[in-house]
């Protein structure tokens, strides 16, 4: 490797730093690599592992587009390195530059046909342009090079879920990257495992959403296991899943269940795979979560009056700003709303929270609730309140969805979650949401039209 190091001691200080870096990188300690790098490219700025290495490291600070900058460079430095070029398309795809990230994963493939990692990509770049399928064709090939890798083989799984092929994706749905390992013995369940006679352990994967869609399942579960189910979950869920009948306790806490209470852990997007559910035959028993009675009643004393002959509608116009796709998925704002509110006679409620909820003060019509929301039992309360909720694909949707609420879902055109297929306005998991879609991408006009035209019709049923 060049460098501009001209002594050997420098060369020497230079590979200590390395070592350290790497170190860092092991233990995951990213914004400590990344001082380490910059100090590695003040010296050597043409060292095209340290930028590619602190490329990697403000990936996970969420500095995509500096890490773009370093993957560019490091590329020029060494054209032929595939994985460069490779790794420079996956943060492409997060910033969503299909265009550049399809040019980088070819350039890839043009130096290493065999490269797993740009097969994979660019089946997901496709997939997102909807050339499905030239998607699923590079996504075999990523399979046939390696079998076992399971960015291709969980991408694939989305392709073929959002298609509706349930039965082929589950198998490789398995191979979800991001599943994690309990600090203690207990074995996680493996496709095929038996359950009867099993004291299960559900475990929060994903988010919110995640754990309420997946509820649904709590009952057939405990008669198929015939023993105790408990679910180790985030603190915002506990007081909602607490209620439930099927539940022996609700955890907040790895440190606390005791594993020697349990036979094997599940983590709980596991649980369609466990019932091999078909997008024909979704098991809906709504409404299935609940408010509580009491808490019900205090939160309806502390809203506003209902308005004379108008609904009660709930406002969620932003996600998680830190989920991959948030971009996509959320509004740009509370402004995008106006035409919204204001073909709609309604009584409206801002039902947004975190660093979004102080735009709802630019809405004069809109009622602000968040400060009710403290976790998702008080969510439920409020909810119970309202006559019908608009919002994008966030966790407040999965809520409604379980208690039965009407909601009308706003999804992306690109790239919407699997579990709302592509094409329908309904989806047999929640019966009485709609769903509302872009008929172009970052067209929410469309979607929002969909939404005040179903508003009108379940005012008039």
């Amino acid at each position: 490797m060049q460098t501009d190091l001209s002594t050997p001691n420098d060369a020497a200080a230079l590979t200590a730093l390395h070592a350290e870096a790497e170190a860092l990188l092991s233990r995951q300690q990213w914004q400590a690599a990344d001082t380490v790098y910059q100090q590695i490219l003040a010296c050597s700025p043409l060292d095209a592992v340290a930028l590619c290495n602190r490329a990697y490291c403000l990936e996970h600070l969420q500095q995509l587009p500096a890490a773009v900058e370093h993957y560019r460079h490091a590329l020029q430095l060494m054209p032929e390195e595939a994985r460069i070029a490779s790794n420079l398309a996956a943060v492409l795809i997060r910033l969503g530059q299909w265009q550049e990230a399809e040019n980088a994963c070819r350039h890839a493939l043009e130096n290493d046909a065999g490269c797993v990692s740009a097969w994979s990509n660019l089946g997901m770049v496709l997939a997102c342009l909807r050339r499905e399928v030239e998607a699923e064709s590079c996504l075999e090939t990523a399979l046939l090079l390696d079998p076992q890798h399971r960015l291709a083989s969980f991408n694939l799984s989305y392709l073929w879920l959002r298609q509706g092929r349930w039965q082929s994706a589950w198998p490789l749905y398995e191979q979800r990257p991001w599943l994690p390992d309990l600090p203690s013995d207990l074995p996680r369940w493996q496709r095929g495992d038996a359950l009867h006679g099993k004291r299960i352990l559900l475990v929060q994967e994903g988010g919110y959403g995640d754990v309420m869609h997946m509820l649904r399942y709590l009952k057939a579960l405990r008669i198929l296991s015939g023993c105790g189910i408990s679910l180790l979950c985030e603190p915002a869920l506990q007081r909602l899943l607490t209620a439930l009948p099927e539940l022996d306790a609700v955890y907040t806490s790895r440190s606390e269940p005791d594993p020697q209470a349990y036979d094997l852990w599940l983590p709980v997007l596991s649980l369609p795979v466990v019932f091999d559910t078909r997008s024909n035959a979704i098991p809906a028993p709504v409404p299935y979560l609940f408010a509580d009675e009491q808490e019900t009643a205090y939160m309806a004393a502390q809203l506003p009056p209902r308005a004379a002959g108008l609904p009660r509608i709930g406002l969620v116009w932003q996600g998680n700003t830190a989920f991959h796709n948030d971009a996509e998925r959320s509004l740009p704002s509370v402004q995008t709303l106006t035409s919204l509110i204001n073909s709609t006679r309604a009584q409206w409620f801002s039902l947004q929270t975190g660093a979004a909820a102080a735009q709802a003060d630019s809405l004069p019509a809109l009622i602000r609730a968040d400060h009710l929301l403290h976790d998702f039992a008080a969510t439920a309360a409020v909810l119970r309140q309202l006559d019908a909720l608009v919002t994008v694909d966030t966790a407040i949707a999965h809520l409604a969805g379980a208690m039965g609420i009407p909601c009308a879902l706003l999804l992306p055109e690109r790239m919407p979650d699997w579990r709302w297929l592509q094409h329908s306005c309904t989806t047999g998991w929640y019966p009485a949401t709609r769903l509302c879609r872009q008929q172009t991408a970052g067209d929410w006009d469309s979607a929002l039209t969909q939404a005040a035209n179903w508003l009108q019709t379940l005012a008039s049923a």
